[in-house]
């Protein structure tokens, strides 16, 4: 299971996606999830990540994934993204596709 939430001033699209399909959620569980997420003019987002197992109740003692993100915009083709667990990349080498994507929400 996970839960996307995005807290921001203004509309912000976060989109999760698994590139596998499954014929049950309990199959993805190892499956990658790709967050692509829409800026707002302001150039930043924030938002949670929430994950866990779909189906136990482990999530009670601990047993789950949760991350806060930010993104920021830091010039025209830089980003900067940090998670909660104190990680920071400038993705200034960022393959031209996400380049672009990101851009168009300047």
């Amino acid at each position: 299971m996970f839960l996307i939430q995005c807290r921001c001033s203004s509309k912000v699209h976060i989109l999760t996606r698994q590139e596998e399909v499954r014929q049950a959620a309990l199959l993805m569980w190892k499956d990658h999830i790709t967050l692509v997420v829409a800026l707002y003019k302001a150039g930043k987002s924030n938002g949670t990540l929430y994950l866990d197992n779909g189906k136990s109740c482990d999530h009670k003692s601990g047993h789950f994934l949760y991350k806060k993100f930010l993104i920021k915009k830091q010039g025209p083709n830089s980003f900067t993204h940090s998670s909660s667990d104190g990680f920071a990349q400038t993705l200034k080498s960022t393959h031209q596709a996400l380049r672009s994507s990101l851009t168009q929400y300047q």
